[in-house]
């Protein structure tokens, strides 16, 4: 398998060996086809708003039966009512990571679970109005000590991460610092 457009995916990388240029073409290649909202978990939850809105459009036959039955018709007719903007919220978020990914993975930027999605919403928003470096710029300021200790305590709570704390710091420290040189090769480690 050959990536011949590989050193062009992470123009801010550097490549020492051919064998980087392959898996940085093969990670590239392995981004591009499968789509996050093909995830079973994403998948589920808009399966359920289709669902919520197939209730909502037979509520009306449904009501006399309810009645009937002694269920509370107007509580749930008042729950159906949010099936619009729950479909809405759901197809954005599940079109997001995706979008994001589109549009940043060739810098280097892949979104992850616990990235904020304001964040990449916003970035999303101001590189399809033209301005991709200045949506990068954004995603860099993000990342300040602040966010990265954040998420360094969000990772303290894994038990097989409390090994690496120490070092994590050390490379927080380095960030800080900006000695980029010495933390970069320690979160990528």
């Amino acid at each position: 398998m050959d990536f011949p457009n590989a050193r062009h995916c992470y123009p801010c990388c550097f490549y020492d060996t051919d064998l980087d240029v392959w898996f940085c073409g093969l990670f590239y290649v392995l981004m591009e086809e499968p789509r996050i909202r093909d995830i079973p978990t994403i998948k589920k939850n808009l399966e359920l708003v289709r669902g919520m809105k197939s209730l909502k459009a037979i509520m009306p036959l449904l009501k006399p039966v309810l009645r009937l039955a002694g269920l509370n018709v107007e509580g749930v007719s008042d729950a159906l009512s949010q099936v619009p903007e729950l479909e809405r919220m759901a197809e954005e978020l599940a079109a997001v990571p995706d979008r994001f990914n589109d549009l940043f993975a060739e810098r280097g930027w892949i979104i992850y679970d616990m990235m904020n999605v304001e964040i990449a919403k916003a970035a999303i928003a101001k590189a399809e109005r033209g301005d991709i470096d200045g949506a990068e710029a954004d995603l860099v300021d993000y990342y300040n000590a602040e966010t990265v200790e954040w998420n360094l305590q969000t990772m303290y709570s894994i038990r097989t991460f409390h090994t690496r704390m120490p070092l994590a710091q050390k490379a927080l420290t380095d960030y800080c610092e900006e000695r980029y040189h010495a933390c970069v090769p320690v979160v990528l480690a």
